[in-house]
């Protein structure tokens, strides 16, 4: 590997730990509740506002990349983050709350994190899936990272003044960072040389973002990741609620539980992207999958402690997968030549899963007096149809199209 690319992978890492804030969004909204005295509806809707925002700027951001250096592009995607998380600090509205909050830290995640990703995808052909799933670990790192500082500074200062701190360490390290890059990795021989010595049996057309968007495959993938955020999404979303209403406990101990999935959601985005890369990302996305699947079936049936919360932490550890696999996937479908634009059209699937997640398994818990039960029905259900649409995809494939010269185990 060579200096520039590992630089760049380590630079990665450390932006993506600090976009990850936005996993960390629980620990502040009953704080700003208490404070401002705001609906949980009305505070709720910064989070998704936030997930919203992320998942609709790739696509345009990634176009920005033809134009403008990588290094540029993150100093510009640092300074909007920074700026948007100290200026939550400020707020007093709840308008005020959801366009720095929601809508500004939701636009320089979107510039930071896919952008970042997506480019070392395109740098690292020979292992896109541990690539892929080291920025996305970091990435989900955030909640395990900045929650319990934020929580220290709340406690002490409040919760606005956690914000401030919290925006400025953003904005330095971030802007910093940055400068640390330089031209594009891509162009250097050694990476070219790694590309060239992949059979052109393994290698794909690449697509534009308007030939992707044609493809009837393109639709059926992001239904696939639309499927698995939405289940990871409801979780995520609902993680304290759904533990403390289902197993009566207390909520330090929910939030034990809390911590479980996020340490689960993080090292299994680097987990299922080595697996990935060695059994091949359909083969991997099906077992992912079938795990969702049959752990929602056990939390809809039981309630006993350990096994509820097996169950649930299994849930993180896969949807840490599938948000490590999308970016390998697109490119290893629709080439890297496109990838950046490519990736942030597809990333739309996440926006589809941080809407439907979290707001089914509210609708459903109301309409079932405050159990969670058929949410979880409903997302063992979807699983099941993520199954037939990832047999649908990969017995279209060539066999021998695969990154690294191994047959898709689900591929006839």
């Amino acid at each position: 590997m060579s200096d520039k690319r590992k630089s760049f992978l380590i630079v990665g890492m450390l932006i993506c730990a600090c976009t990850g804030f936005g996993y960390a969004w629980s620990v502040f909204q009953i704080p700003l509740i208490r404070k401002f005295g705001w609906s949980t509806a009305e505070v709720s809707l910064t989070f998704t506002l936030n997930i919203m925002t992320t998942a609709l700027v790739p696509g345009l951001v990634g176009k920005m990349q033809n134009y403008i250096k990588m290094r540029q592009v993150i100093l510009i995607g640092g300074l909007i983050f920074g700026i948007s998380v100290i200026g939550s600090g400020y707020v007093q509205t709840l308008g005020q709350l959801y366009l720095a909050g929601g809508i500004g830290t939701g636009l320089g995640i979107g510039i930071l994190y896919p952008s970042i990703t997506a480019h070392s995808v395109k740098i690292f052909p020979e292992s896109r899936g541990v690539a892929a799933g080291l920025l996305a670990a970091s990435y989900g790192s955030g909640a395990i990272i900045w929650a319990p500082v934020a929580v220290r500074i709340t406690e002490k200062y409040g919760v606005l003044t956690a914000y401030k701190v919290l925006g400025i360490i953003f904005l330095i390290v971030i802007c910093l960072l940055s400068r640390l890059i330089t031209d594009s990795p891509q162009s250097s021989n050694e990476e070219k040389s790694i590309v060239d010595t992949i059979p052109l049996t393994s290698q794909v057309e690449d697509k534009t973002w308007k030939e992707m968007l044609k493809s009837p495959k393109y639709y059926v993938i992001a239904g696939i990741f639309a499927i698995g955020s939405t289940s990871g999404l409801m979780i995520m979303g609902h993680a304290a609620p759904i533990v403390q209403e289902t197993l009566q406990v207390s909520a330090s101990t929910a939030a034990i539980v809390v911590g479980l999935i996020a340490i689960a959601n993080t090292s299994g985005r680097l987990f299922w992207g080595w697996l990935s890369d060695r059994i091949g990302r359909y083969a991997t996305i099906g077992i992912l999958f079938a795990i969702v699947a049959f752990s929602m079936v056990i939390m809809a049936l039981v309630s006993q402690f350990y096994l509820f919360v097996t169950m649930i932490v299994a849930i993180g550890l896969c949807y840490g997968g599938f948000a490590a696999l999308m970016a390998p996937l697109t490119a290893d479908t629709f080439g890297i030549k496109y990838l950046s634009e490519n990736y942030g059209f597809m990333y739309l699937a996440y926006g589809i899963g941080g809407l439907l997640g979290p707001r089914l398994a509210a609708i459903a818990r109301d309409l079932n007096n405050g159990a969670y039960t058929w949410a979880f029905l409903i997302a063992a259900l979807l699983s099941l149809i993520g199954i037939m649409l990832t047999l649908l995809s990969s017995r279209k494939r060539n066999p021998r199209s695969n990154l690294n010269q191994r047959p898709d185990k689900f591929c006839s």
